[in-house]
């Protein structure tokens, strides 16, 4: 599949059809085992599918529409310190966001997007705003009628729900001026140089041994574990190697930092299915193979014996840190600082979020089927569940 992703629009739409059935029927059987995958398969992939996929993918997408993100994921990643604010993340249903392309693309007609609202408008879920956004996006891109989004926006009259509000920001912290700043200058990367580097995995093609430089000494129930953007390949030409140690007598996590020693991450520590991305994806580093890998091999066996449902949150929390966190708001947007078509067409929803930049969805595709695909089904039922309302760990 990611092999197939790799070629251009017109070799994928010029392959045999024998080969593309062959294509959908596997992406089908992944999406049902990742059902988020449907938030950020490619638009082109979307053009010509069999009847089958078509099936599968809306069952997937309806299930993504129970299932709530923070909306600043999406878009420059501007939380505000809880510090610094009042009220919480918005929360956004961003399958809904897609509603141009699944009508565009015939999943979706006008009987069928009615009825859909008449039944989240019914729903204490806020799905209903995530339409809602979707259809004026829809509108001013000429795939529906303003009579249309006009029905639409009666429906949403009566909804259960209130749309969700950004937070009021009362303060600017030392944190967010320091934030701000960096934004303002690009994160200090120059596009016209800045490459990123397999960003799609595999990540271990990214580390440059002789540049790993710390040098300290743990019990052989510690283990030193490489994180960050150096890791993921979007990094800047001097930007840090984010280690941490984990201790697998206890499951405790701790950053780890020269000048400042470890620090235990209490947050993580106490939950594993939110340190799964530092363990299933983290390079173990040390000089004996054998211990490490018996040390991973314990790690991922504790992650196969939670349950369903934090299973469920810990593949979204490495999908957060592989696909959202900088990559989609940083590392992309440098690499590539032309915006898309289909950016310019939805910055009324997200700004220049590389979410609808298909150059974009064809890393994320890779990355979830290569690092969310972990070869165990969970229930739609329970995704639906599980992440209904999921505030992240960096907020929380």
């Amino acid at each position: 599949i990611c092999r197939i992703l790799s070629v251009s629009r017109d070799d994928f739409r010029n392959m045999p059809k024998t080969k593309l059935e062959r294509f959908y029927a596997e992406l089908g059987e992944m999406l049902l085992d990742y059902p988020r995958l449907a938030l950020y398969i490619p638009f082109y992939i979307l053009e010509m599918p069999t009847n089958l996929f078509k099936e599968t993918y809306l069952k997937v997408w309806r299930a993504c529409c129970a299932m709530s993100d923070t909306r600043e994921e999406y878009r420059i990643g501007d939380y505000y310190e809880p510090e610094a604010s009042v009220g919480e993340p918005d929360h956004v249903v961003k399958a809904m966001h897609l509603l141009p392309w699944l009508v565009k693309y015939d999943y979706l007609d006008e009987q069928k997007l009615l009825k859909l609202a008449s039944k989240y408008k019914n729903d204490e879920g806020i799905a209903i705003w995530g339409m809602l956004d979707g259809a004026i996006a829809a509108e001013k891109m000429g795939i529906i009628r303003k009579e249309l989004l006009n029905k639409l926006k009666e429906v949403a009259k009566g909804a259960k729900s209130t749309r969700p509000e950004r937070p009021k920001l009362i303060k600017i912290t030392t944190k967010r001026q320091k934030w701000l700043d960096n934004y303002a200058n690009n994160y200090g990367i120059d596009p016209r140089v800045f490459k990123l580097r397999n960003p799609a995995g595999p990540y271990n093609k990214n580390i440059n041994p002789d540049e790993i430089s710390v040098d300290i000494a743990v019990p052989e129930y510690e283990h030193l574990i490489l994180q960050g953007s150096r890791l993921k390949g979007y990094s800047r030409p001097d930007s840090d190697y984010d280690y941490f140690i984990y201790d697998d007598r206890n499951n405790k996590m701790y950053s780890y930092e020269k000048d400042a020693g470890r620090r235990e991450l209490n947050y993580l520590s106490e939950k594993l299915e939110l340190m799964s991305h530092l363990i299933l994806l983290g390079a173990w580093l040390g000089d004996d193979g054998e211990i490490a890998t018996r040390a991973q091999y314990k790690a991922a066996k504790r992650y196969y014996g939670m349950g369903k449902m934090s299973q469920a949150v810990a593949l979204f929390s490495i999908e957060r840190t592989t696909v959202l966190c900088r990559l989609m708001q940083k590392g992309f947007p440098c690499a590539y600082p032309d915006a898309s078509r289909e950016t310019i067409d939805l910055r009324s929803i997200d700004g220049d979020s590389a979410f609808y930049d298909d150059r974009f969805r064809s890393i994320a595709t890779e990355i979830c089927i290569k690092y969310n695909y972990l070869g165990r089904r969970i229930d739609l039922a329970v995704w639906k569940k599980a992440l209904a309302y999921t505030i992240p760990p960096m907020v929380s």
